[in-house]
């Protein structure tokens, strides 16, 4: 059976800024954690990806990237919030993107799977924030999706 925890990431996103997230992790053993839920702060960062982690304090922290899962993290802040649950449907059923909705009812993260066409996905999601539906933000893109952007 799967050990599951929380594991703390500090990201700097302005000089002297600090985000921190948790985030559910499999336990791998030798202090290495998969990453099981999608980002929606944390930068750098997808699921599936694989980190080292030290216990200070009583919390998990990240310490390094072992193996980069190939996903991406992307987050949509939605103009309005009756658009979040068609647009997550259309997410998955078009291109095969799973996502998790915030405490804010209107933020959404998105998990780009590693073997889909990252390109046809930003030019839906620049569609989407050229008509003012939401605003987009790559948090996390992979070597390859880099390549297709």
């Amino acid at each position: 059976m799967e050990k599951r925890c929380k594991v703390l990431f500090e990201t700097e996103y302005e000089e002297g800024a600090i985000i921190k997230e948790t985030l559910w992790a499999i336990d791998l053993g030798n202090s290495q954690y998969c990453i099981d839920n999608i980002p929606f702060y944390a930068y750098s960062v997808a699921l599936g990806d694989i980190f080292s982690a030290y216990l200070k304090d009583d919390f998990l922290y990240t310490q390094d990237l072992i193996e980069e899962s190939g996903n991406s993290t992307i987050r949509i802040l939605f103009e309005e919030i009756a658009t979040v649950q068609s647009t997550r449907d259309n997410l998955l059923a078009q291109f095969g993107c799973i996502s998790e909705v915030s405490n804010l009812n209107n933020l959404v993260a998105i998990n780009i799977p590693y073997d889909k066409n990252y390109g046809i996905i930003k030019d839906f999601l620049q569609r989407g924030e050229e008509l003012g539906k939401w605003q987009y933000q790559e948090g996390c893109l992979s070597f390859k999706h880099k390549e297709e952007s």
